[in-house]
Order: structure tokens, then C-alpha cells, then sequence
């Protein structure tokens, strides 16, 4: 089968490789739609960070590996522990492989675990080929195909809104980036009650598809100020601007405001915390999600009021280096979710 390998920084091979063996467990996936994060632009530019070389502790994996965690398509093939009625269902990937056995598995918080795995990036190939095997445990049946790149960031839009734990009851809640991950985040978080909610993002065309997808925007960030009870940041590093989301999210808060902060960020950046300390304005980190996101977005995915199929540009699989992951490199605003296929 065809397939992208990553093994460093700028260096991902197209190849070809056996399909894969399925196990008992398992069930075989024709990937029909594997989407490019920011996540693994920002690990062919700059990484490895969070895909490794070394073995992974739960599968013996490390690099050279086949990335994308944001990914879906038709099941084909069942292991023998699995009913064979999932043959010919569409399904979304759920990424995360969890040991079961740990505490913080015993505990729910399989985000935590000791030795976890994710699809596409850390210790188990991902999408980007064309046929993937994963734990059955690890699909969720999807009905709008538009939707099969979208399930991961909605279960980290979902897990946002669970760490904030508290209701959105008159709160005004901003969304900072209006990339895959803030419109996932826009479109849960307003589905659970953030009906005050305003997006920003300093690139014009994707605030401008926001706004064509019904949330309210703001183009300058002078309309910003102390205005919102919280700020979710889904920006993340920008290279092109010296100053960065996380640096400025607080300055969006009322006094007692809550910066979610989902963006990552893998070097170093500039915070006073005495400029929160005064106002009692705090971070909460939001990372990955747990099987309570899971449930949620079972219950809401079929009436998320958005038109992510609007959201998509398609590239050919053989053209997905240069159109993907170099277009994103060099202008992040001509696109809002890539998806690629081997078909």
C-alpha cells in the first residue's frame, strides 16, 4: 500500500509498505479522509517533538512512523473479537491508546497514562496510507463523512469544555484561532450554551469562513479588551507574530477570567504573572481527551450546527508534501482543513 513516513525534521517519504496484519482485536481501515494538522506542520518544520525516535512504552514504536492522528474511512476487515457487522461502517479514529491497567486509566483519566499511544503520533502509524489497523476500541461510527477529520479536535473542543467545568450562562466566552482546532472549539463550546461567543484570529480569510458559519468575529483585538469571562487559545505558536495567543489571551479577561489553553507551544514565551495575579485571571491547560469527551460528543456530534464539509480543501496524496505541508508552512490563510487520500 502507499503510505508517508516521517522520520525527522523535513524529511517524510512516501513509500510503499505491506497492508497491515490485522489483529485479533483489531479492525482494518480504507482511509478515505486524513486531514493535516497544525500539529504535524509544526513537527515536519521544527519537531520531533512529540513524535519520537525512541520506543514507545505501550508498542515498541518509534520513528520512522506514518503520521496523522485526524483521520477516518470504511472498515473493511474485523479481527476475529470483533463482530463482523462493523464491515462496510464509516469511521472516525480515536487516537489515543490507553494500558487500562495504570492509575490514572484506573481513574478515568486515560489522557494521563503511564504508557499511552496515539495514532499518527506517538508509538502507532496514523492516516496518512491506505489502510490503517487499529483497536476496535478505538472507532467511532460517523455518518457525515465531512466529519472524519473533525472527530479528534471536536474530543479536545469537548475535553476544553469539560475543564472549564463551570456554566456558560451568560458567560462571554472569545475563541482565539480560527483554524481546525477554534472553529471545533466555537462550534462545542456555543452547542453547550456559549451563545455569547466571538472568535478572533489575525488571518483574514479563515476568520471570514468563521463568520460564514454563523459565529460572530472581530477583526481587531482593540475590541477585545477585558471583555470576556473566558478565552479558549486554539491558536498556538505563530511564528509570524512575536508576540503569542497564550502572552495575550489574559488581556481579553474580566477580572476572575479563565484562559483554556489547548495551543501548544514548545519553546519558550514571555508571561508576568503578576499581570493575572492582581485580577485573579487563570490558566487552565486543557490536553488531549478522556472517555467523559468521548460520550459528550456521541450525544452532540449529529447537531453540531456547523458546515465542516465548507471547511475542507483536498489535495492529491502524492501532492500532499508540497500542497500540504509547505502550504501551510508558507500561508497558513488559504486553507482551513487539508485532506488528503490515497484514493
Amino acid at each position: 500500500m502507499k503510505a508517508l513516513l516521517y522520520y525527522n525534521r523535513r524529511d517524510i517519504r512516501f513509500e510503499e509498505l505491506s497492508v497491515p496484519k490485522v489483529e485479533p482485536h483489531q479492525v482494518l481501515i480504507k482511509v478515505t479522509d486524513a486531514g493535516l494538522s497544525q500539529t504535524q506542520v509544526n513537527e515536519f518544520i521544527e519537531g520531533p517533538f512529540i513524535l519520537s525516535p525512541e520506543p514507545n512504552a505501550l508498542t515498541g514504536m518509534g520513528l520512522p512512523l506514518i503520521p496523522c492522528q485526524e483521520y477516518g474511512g470504511d472498515i473493511v476487515e474485523v479481527g476475529d473479537q470483533v463482530s463482523k457487522q462493523w464491515i462496510g461502517k464509516t469511521v472516525a479514529v480515536l487516537p489515543l491508546v490507553s494500558c487500562g491497567m495504570c492509575e490514572h486509566c484506573e481513574a478515568g483519566n486515560v489522557h494521563f497514562c503511564t504508557h499511552k499511544a496515539y495514532y499518527g503520533l506517538a508509538g502507532a502509524h496514523g492516516g496518512f496510507c491506505e489502510y490503517s489497523a487499529v483497536n476496535s476500541d478505538n472507532v467511532i461510527e460517523v455518518e457525515n463523512k465531512s466529519l472524519l477529520t473533525f472527530v479528534e479536535p471536536l474530543l479536545v473542543a469537548a475535553h476544553s469544555y469539560h475543564r472549564y467545568g463551570e456554566s456558560l450562562e451568560n458567560k462571554k466566552v472569545l475563541v482565539l484561532g480560527a483554524g481546525a482546532v477554534g472553529l471545533s472549539c466555537a462550534a462545542v463550546w456555543r452547542k453547550l450554551g456559549a451563545q455569547a461567543l466571538t472568535m478572533y484570529d489575525h488571518l483574514p480569510n479563515r476568520l471570514a469562513k468563521a463568520e460564514s458559519l454563523g459565529f460572530n468575529v472581530v477583526d481587531t483585538q482593540a475590541q477585545l479588551v477585558s471583555e470576556f469571562d473566558v478565552v479558549v487559545d486554539a491558536a498556538g505558536k505563530d511564528p509570524l507574530h512575536e508576540r503569542q495567543a497564550f502572552e495575550e489571551a489574559p488581556t481579553f479577561l474580566k477580572p476572575g477570567g479563565t484562559v483554556i489553553s489547548i495551543g501548544t507551544y514548545f519553546f519558550p514565551i514571555s508571561v508576568t504573572p503578576v499581570e493575572s495575579l492582581v485580577e485573579e485571571k487563570s490558566y487552565v491547560p486543557s490536553y488531549m481527551y478522556n472517555m467523559e469527551d468521548v460520550e459528550l460528543l456521541k450525544d452532540i456530534l449529529p447537531d453540531l450546527g456547523v458546515n465542516f464539509d465548507s471547511l475542507i480543501t483536498r489535495v492529491p496524496f502524492d501532492k500532499l508534501v508540497e500542497e500540504g505541508y509547505y502550504q501551510a508552512e508558507l500561508d497558513r490563510d488559504t486553507f482551513v482543513r487539508i485532506v488528503t487520500s490515497v484514493e
